[in-house]
């Protein structure tokens, strides 16, 4: 299986950043017999020591792809292996690409779903995918806008979205509403959440 290769998300000071989603068939498919244990290790490597053994959804951080479909959370990435965070554990641990399945990058995943701005969007918009281009208030009285994204660019190691922010009206008639802005927005806030999701389970 080929690494994807995946922005490195850990800065510090910072909450770690959400990458993207991996699926991991043995522990979160479908399951035809008991689930089989995973083993996470405290480094990217095979003879690295275990940092604990996922056999349920449970055990580690997650969140879904799709309808009722889990994938665990991606913090970060080395060749052949993904970074997450089992539950009741500190730090990284690391999944081995021979236990996973479909990776979804961040942006793959906001620019395919029903993708809407979440409460950690600080509400500004960006002429330029960069933190020193003008910017602007946006006026929108949802708290959580619906979105499409039109871009994305990653500029010094900073994932940016290129939105356009709806007005009500998605899954109506009237879908997608009227457009009240566009613009750049960094995909993770100041403290690391992400500013942009989409719904999983759609309307």
């Amino acid at each position: 299986m080929t690494m994807p290769l995946l922005l490195t998300v850990l800065i510090a000071g910072a909450s770690p950043r959400l990458a993207g989603l991996v699926e991991i068939p043995s522990v979160l498919g479908p399951q035809k017999s008991a689930p089989a244990a995973v083993t996470l290790r405290t480094g990217p490597s095979p003879a690295a020591p275990a940092a604990c053994v996922i056999r349920t959804a449970a055990d580690l951080e997650t969140r879904e792809h799709g309808y009722e479909e889990l994938s665990g959370v991606v913090y970060e990435s080395k060749p052949g292996w993904y970074g997450l965070r089992c539950r009741g554990a500190d730090g990284v641990a690391w999944l081995a690409a021979s236990d996973a399945g479909t990776y979804r990058g961040l942006d793959e995943l906001v620019k395919a779903g029903l993708a809407y701005l979440t409460n950690d969007w600080d509400r500004n918009l960006y002429q330029r995918p960069r933190a020193t281009a003008p910017s602007h208030r946006v006026r929108v009285e949802a708290a959580a806008p619906d979105i499409t994204v039109a871009d994305t660019a990653v500029v010094d190691d900073e994932l940016w979205l290129l939105v356009i922010v709806y007005g009500p009206g998605r899954c109506t008639p009237d879908e997608p509403g009227p457009v009240l802005d566009a613009g750049w927005t960094p995909a993770h806030s100041t403290t690391g959440a992400v500013t942009a999701w989409f719904y999983s389970r759609g309307c």
